[in-house]
């Protein structure tokens, strides 16, 4: 490969970098990077990428949940250490307690619920986790739909069904309301 090819892939590569702004454009990029790549090796840059974006708007807005939840998701996708997601989240959570809306401390707890899920043994602290999660947000369907999971895992199927319905009850409200916006 020549020097100018070379350049000019190094250019399109820090072009599609400036490009992308938003989460979508991001998803479709990684997406993109997968399909056409054979191994996680070969489409691993694109997380990287990602990372590094996150972690510079970070520092642009350093109080954007949605940024601090996609940094975990990417973390855990480049196999960080399960102490890198804990600590970033709950840094977070620490540091802008008094400044974050309930609907946001609930989703970032959501987000500490499905991580704690993954360990071994975890199941205990992501219920409890997952409970503070609707604490703060009773409509949050993702956080029931956890709990549902993790009582199943824990055989309480009584506990787990009332959870699931939970879930899909806010869901269906959630749709109806969506469907209404639409026509109005």
């Amino acid at each position: 490969m020549s020097k100018l090819t070379k350049k000019i892939k190094l250019k399109k590569h820090e072009r599609n970098k400036i490009m992308k702004k938003t989460q979508e454009e991001w998803a479709r990029y990684i997406q993109d990077e997968i399909k056409k790549n054979d191994s996680y090796d070969n489409y691993k840059h694109a997380f990287i990428e990602y990372k590094d974006y996150l972690e510079k708007c970070l520092l642009e807005n350093p109080r954007d949940v949605a940024k601090v939840c996609q940094l975990a998701a990417t973390y855990n996708e480049l196999n960080y250490q399960w102490d890198d997601i804990y600590k970033l989240l709950n840094e977070f959570i620490k540091k802008y307690e008094n400044e974050l809306t309930d609907e946001e401390k609930s989703r970032i707890y959501t987000n500490l619920g499905f991580y704690y899920d993954d360990q071994r043994n975890g199941s205990k602290r992501a219920i409890r986790t997952l409970r503070k999660a609707v604490t703060f947000n009773p409509n949050n369907s993702k956080a029931y739909y956890g709990l549902g999971a993790d009582y199943y895992g824990a055989g309480k199927y009584d506990k787990s069904e009332e959870m699931y319905k939970k879930s899909l009850r806010i869901r269906k409200i959630i749709r109806f309301i969506s469907l209404n916006m639409r026509i109005c």
